[in-house]
């Protein structure tokens, strides 16, 4: 599975970086987590892959998608475009998910359905991903140990955390993912997790790059005894960038009401 995480993120970032032990990874996690958290304007793009085994079956579904965040004077406005993907009848469907957040009034819209209605800030955002759920609280510990390479002030590093070091803190975000992209409905509907792996890439400037995480999850599904493998990547786009936002559609198309695919 480390593997995996090294592959992912040599795709995503930088390729034959040199080893220069400078500070550890502690260090710089703990700068650049606070850094990009910090950001009033944030652009993620997130790629998820959900592979369930239950018995004798095995099931994939990827979910790509786009958020954008603003945080000024105390408001938040939010767009995020995904392409989600389900079964329909042992067909894999697809879907462009858009939910766009502004005032107070969440927009949603899929394909020919476009929805509006009023929603606190707190309700919204037990639906929807934010930085600080998937920029994750790390052990120190675990972090001061790690091999750090760097090149030209852009460095990586990799961690594993066993499960018995999973802190409260960290459960709870793993719990917030698991319940945004788990596609395995655990009979007692709680989460119990193996090992973490993380990798992760800065920007030459004190920010996160990119990150990847794997976990598994495990429990039944009726009575059936079953794994959940979450793979999750994410790039934070440009940095300190500033952009602007509007609703995917003019605000007189969107009927009253909502929905929910998942």
């Amino acid at each position: 599975m480390k593997r995996i995480i090294s592959l992912l993120l040599a795709s995503l970032m930088i390729l034959g970086l040199v080893s220069c032990k400078k500070e550890s990874a502690d260090i710089i996690y703990e700068r650049i987590r606070e850094n990009t958290l910090a950001l009033e304007y944030i652009k993620l793009s997130l790629s998820v892959d959900s592979t369930v085994k239950t018995g004798d079956s095995t099931l994939t579904i990827p979910t790509d998608s786009d958020v954008k965040i603003i945080r000024q004077n105390g408001e938040l406005s939010y767009l995020s475009t995904s392409i989600v993907r389900f079964m329909v009848e042992d067909k894999m469907a697809r879907v462009t998910l858009q939910h766009y957040y502004d005032g107070g009034i969440l927009y949603q819209s899929a394909g020919d359905v476009k929805m509006k209605h009023e929603i606190s800030e707190e309700k919204f955002w037990e639906g929807n991903v934010s930085a600080e759920t998937i920029i994750l609280k790390l052990p120190s510990d675990l972090l001061a140990n790690a091999e750090v390479e760097t090149k030209k002030k852009v460095s990586t590093f990799e961690v594993i955390i066993p499960s018995e070091k999973i802190s409260s803190d960290l459960k709870a975000q793993l719990d917030r993912i698991a319940k945004l992209y788990s596609e395995a409905k655990y009979d007692d509907g709680k989460y119990s997790y193996g090992d973490l792996e993380v990798a992760v890439t800065t920007t030459s400037d004190g920010f996160i790059a990119a990150c990847a995480m794997l976990f598994t999850t495990s429990g039944s599904v009726s009575g059936v005894a079953t794994t959940e493998n979450i793979l999750l990547s994410y790039e934070v786009v440009n940095p300190g960038s500033y952009f602007g936002m509007q609703p995917p559609f003019p605000a007189g198309q969107y009927e009253d009401g909502e929905f929910s695919i998942k």
